[in-house]
């Protein structure tokens, strides 16, 4: 036991960790989308596809315009573009929610992979964000390299996700949306427009899930490929629906799924671990923690009966 708790401390480095906040980033903004579209009642399926789009848009720019500040817009924009047809689709026509997100992850994915194709070639690579210098403090043991030497998308969406939280639990709109999401017929009794209320979350939730998907491409690799989120908008799903649309909880889920993900590749030192099985660490453990959510949730009924 003794030699596996040092393979796991030398896994769990601080290295690893700065490394998972990286990886994190990406997935905690397409779940803080997520959160807002499902607090006002709406599950939003489609949020790969709306990375997928925002990934590509986010890259296209800032290619074409050497701007990688215009590169997250667009791909944020993309991603809303996208969000306009879940809206339209399961707000104001009534489709199935499930089948209108499966179709809309096949359609972002399709685009955004046809659009690269089409234009792969006038379409150039770049340098992605470097670290924001904050001097002395990245020196700090521990805390620095995990909070102080970071690219700007990191502090970005810390700020993002604190005004998320502000809006959700400080506003109109944050009321109505948990009114439209516990109760669309009481919210509507109250004057709610239920329809444009959950119209604004979903858009919001593509326009999240387009920054994260710029995330990747404009800020960690510079570059586009086919399958360039490799499904962290399914992630954000799960983490959601472990931190239930809690925007704090949101960002803790992220950054544990993030630090097991960077996690892989040192694990793959540690004796006994099947290399094979590295890749579902990180989805073991959120099926893991869904188990334990359901199990306290049965726990508590109980005691309610």
């Amino acid at each position: 036991m003794s030699w596996l708790l040092a393979d796991l401390a030398a896994v769990f480095t601080v290295g690893t960790l700065a490394s998972g906040v990286r990886l994190a980033v990406p997935t905690a903004l397409a779940a803080i989308g997520e959160a807002i579209s499902q607090r006002a009642g709406v599950f939003n399926l489609g949020i790969e596809g709306m990375m997928m789009v925002g990934a590509f848009t986010g890259f296209a720019v800032a290619s074409g315009s050497g701007s990688e500040a215009l590169g997250m817009l667009a791909g944020g924009a993309g991603g809303a573009a996208l969000a306009i047809l879940m809206a339209a689709g399961s707000v104001w026509r009534g489709t199935n929610i499930i089948v209108t997100g499966f179709a809309l992850v096949l359609l972002g994915q399709g685009l955004a992979n046809l659009l690269y194709a089409q234009n792969q070639e006038s379409l150039k690579t770049f340098e992605p964000l470097g670290e924001v210098g904050f001097g002395p403090l990245a020196d700090i043991p521990v805390v620095g390299p995990v909070l102080f030497a970071q690219n700007a998308v990191f502090y970005a969406a810390l700020v993002l996700a604190v005004a998320v939280a502000l809006l959700l639990a400080r506003t109109r709109f944050g009321l109505e949306a948990d009114a439209c999401g516990a109760d669309p017929a009481a919210a509507v009794a109250k004057g709610v427009d239920v329809r444009r209320t959950r119209t604004l979350a979903v858009l919001a939730a593509g326009l999240f899930a387009g920054l994260g998907g710029a995330a990747i491409t404009v800020g960690s690799v510079g570059n586009y490929g086919s399958n360039i989120t490799a499904g962290k908008g399914f992630v954000a799903l799960a983490l959601v629906a472990v931190a239930r649309n809690r925007i704090g909880w949101v960002l803790v889920a992220a950054l544990l799924f993030g630090t097991l993900e960077a996690s892989q590749a040192r694990l793959q030192d540690v004796d006994g671990i099947p290399v094979e099985l590295l890749p579902a660490v990180p989805w073991v453990a959120v099926v893991l923690a869904l188990l334990g959510l359901a199990i306290a949730h049965v726990v508590r009924l109980r005691r309610a009966a």
